[in-house]
């Protein structure tokens, strides 16, 4: 999990902004998934320097108790206000695997996640799907 989270970081950033989010493992699960299991996760920024991000968005995979590989989604938006970077609520409506190429607009952001496709398996999509979410009502939108 935090090697996850560390090269995702690495990848925006560079490795000396990856420590300066502090434990985003713990912080994640507390906000997305009390209690959860965490297969993994995603932090987006909207700049890799966290004294200049304004807002974020973390998608966290935690495993359904009692299952052999069955996980659920869990998305979060979080936001500058004038205490800090604090978690503004869950997002609803996301679906799909590895989030990817995050687009941050005034009121709204995009990204684009892989999803099944008409005669994928389960555990091979091969279809990207772009979302939208609204800032305002934290709901994720299929864009295509």
């Amino acid at each position: 999990m935090k090697t996850l989270l560390a090269c995702c970081l690495i990848a925006l950033a560079g490795p000396a902004c990856a420590q300066d989010w502090g434990d985003l493992d713990s912080a994640l699960i507390r906000d997305l998934a009390p209690g959860g299991e965490s297969l993994g996760s995603y932090w987006m920024p909207n700049h890799a320097d966290p004294a200049e991000a304004t807002r974020a968005l973390a998608v966290l995979y935690a495993h359904i108790p009692g299952s052999a590989s069955g996980f659920t989604i869990h998305a979060g938006l979080y936001a500058r206000d004038a205490e800090g970077f604090r978690y503004a609520g869950p997002v609803s409506g996301l679906f799909g695997t590895e989030p990817r190429e995050p687009v941050f607009h005034a009121e709204r952001m995009e990204l684009t996640t892989s999803m099944p496709g008409p005669d994928d398996p389960r555990c091979c999509p091969s279809r990207a799907q772009r979302w939208s979410i609204d800032y305002a009502t934290l709901a994720a939108t299929a864009l295509d």
